[in-house]
């Protein structure tokens, strides 16, 4: 997860289809999601958004605080720095040369 955009995105489907039964059995259902839970978290402002929108967010594993650090024996340094760089700041990432230059680091490996 990201940014908690396509959960919004579920959280009205489920809505959605909570009305359109209602309106079917001509009764309340009163269908909530308090809670949404993730395997990954990259800690790019979903919990946040969840919050705002009164949904509780539980993560396995939150990714920029505790995950990265766990796969860096197992990464090559220059890939850990740049996935760690990313993580603070992606703007920087949609530079086309940058990307030119990651996709030929890449492929030396």
């Amino acid at each position: 997860m990201t940014k908690f955009d396509s959960k919004l995105l579920a959280l009205e489907q489920v809505n959605y289809e909570a009305r359109r039964r209602e309106k079917e059995k001509a009764k309340e259902l009163h269908l909530t999601c308090e809670d949404v839970v993730v395997l990954l978290d990259r800690e790019q402002g979903a919990k946040e958004k969840a919050k705002s929108m009164y949904v509780n967010l539980f993560s396995f594993i939150p990714f920029k605080s505790k995950g990265i650090y766990r796969l860096k024996d197992k990464m090559a340094p220059e890939e850990y720095r740049t996935i760690v760089d990313y993580l603070s700041d992606d703007t920087k990432y949609q530079d086309t040369k940058i990307q030119k230059e990651l996709l030929n680091t890449a492929s030396k490996h």
